[in-house]
């Protein structure tokens, strides 16, 4: 018999000047206050995966940027008779879309230079076991390439960085990185 729960949806905003912003991968270590009000939504907890539609409004919304990659954390909290769950992920607002042939980003154009490279490599195949290569290969393309938004094309999802990275799937060319130029994107 299902339980009845309540879901709650809270945005919150993110401090850039916190210890561990730009190198904490958990969410809740970059959440700040709350922004806008919380959403609950009341709902029968069937004990399998439901599907959930809320609309949040996120006042004066700020764009990411690579120079300031404003970024907000959605909290999602579960609480029903038989006990609660909370989740916390971390996003950046931005529009990105193409007018003819030009891609921009929040409205402003974007030029992408870089490289792919597929990681084929001759001890390991398709996937690279150090990922000191990765880095070193990132660390020559930025001096080379250095000064505006850079690309790496690669055949395994690139972890998400947010100092300038963006990642999205397409069927070619596969998982793009866009770094933006800032060498501390790539000194992990």
């Amino acid at each position: 018999m299902p339980q009845q729960g309540e879901l709650r949806f809270v945005v919150h905003g993110t401090d850039p000047t916190a210890v561990g912003w730009s190198n904490d991968p958990r969410a809740s270590a970059i959440a700040d206050a709350p922004i806008g009000e919380p959403i609950a939504v009341s709902l029968d907890v069937p004990g399998e995966a439901r599907v959930v539609q809320a609309t949040l409004q996120i006042p004066e919304v700020q764009l990411w940027v690579p120079e300031t990659p404003n970024l907000y954390v959605l909290e999602t909290a579960l609480q029903s008779d038989q006990g609660s769950d909370t989740t916390m992920y971390q996003f950046g607002v931005r529009m990105i879309h193409t007018e003819d042939h030009t891609l921009l980003l929040n409205d402003q154009p974007l030029f992408l230079a870089g490289v792919a490279r597929h990681e084929e490599w001759p001890d390991s195949g398709r996937t690279v076991r150090e990922i000191s290569r990765i880095r070193d290969d990132q660390m020559v393309m930025l001096r080379v390439l250095f000064g505006g938004p850079h690309s790496i094309g690669t055949q395994r999802l690139p972890r998400i960085n947010p100092w300038g990275f963006i990642r999205w799937i397409a069927p070619q060319p596969s998982p793009w990185q866009i770094c933006c130029g800032r060498p501390m994107s790539h000194g992990r």
